[in-house]
């Protein structure tokens, strides 16, 4: 792997590594070399940081990601993680194509929301940011309506079934099977 297939980062840190050996190789008392090594490293950790930021803006989605969005184009977890990566990667215009995708799908989605008006003040559009921003505090959940209404949830499981996403009905058992009323033998000339 040549540094030139990475650029000038990856140059600096192949640098650091090859300096950080010679060293180590040149003394071989930790006592001696424990300062100055201790200072080499913490460039090197710092180089490797930028380093590993600068690769992972140059990488692609994921092949996984990829995978999951072949399988479940509508999904909008992995929509918003595919949006959420351009971002990282500072792609913005292409991240919006997967945020339309899960507009699609859940006009309502918060975090698609949230992470569009990230891309929009990236492309520095403040209008359009603007307008995601009162989305977001539109579909928010409200702390005062929570507290508001805490206690008649309390008092009244059913209303707080009803406000869960999931929630099932109590009604009659499913298990007993429903008795019919048993009908009278009718036979053609009067009643036996």
């Amino acid at each position: 792997m040549s540094p030139e297939k990475f650029g000038r980062p990856a140059g600096i840190l192949l640098v650091l590594l090859l300096v950080n050996t010679a060293y180590i190789a040149a003394f071989a008392s930790p006592t001696i070399s424990c300062m100055g090594n201790g200072v080499l490293h913490l460039a090197l950790g710092v180089t490797l940081a930028i380093v590993l930021l600068w690769l992972i803006r140059q990488m692609p989605l994921p092949g996984t990601l990829f995978f999951t969005l072949g399988m479940y184009p509508r999904d909008r977890v992995a929509l918003n993680q595919a949006a959420r990566i351009l971002f990282l990667q500072r792609k913005y215009a292409e991240a919006l194509k997967y945020l339309d995708r899960i507009c699609d799908v859940d006009p309502e989605d918060l975090q698609m929301h949230y992470t569009r008006m990230l891309h929009l003040r990236g492309l520095d559009d403040a209008a359009g940011a603007g307008r995601e921003q009162t989305l977001i505090q539109r579909f928010k959940a409200q702390e005062s309506a929570q507290a508001i209404t805490a206690k008649p949830r309390l008092l009244s499981p059913e209303n707080n079934n009803e406000r869960q996403q999931i929630h099932d009905h109590e009604s009659v058992p499913l298990n007993v099977p429903a008795s019919r009323p048993k009908r009278a033998l009718v036979v053609a000339g009067g009643a036996q």
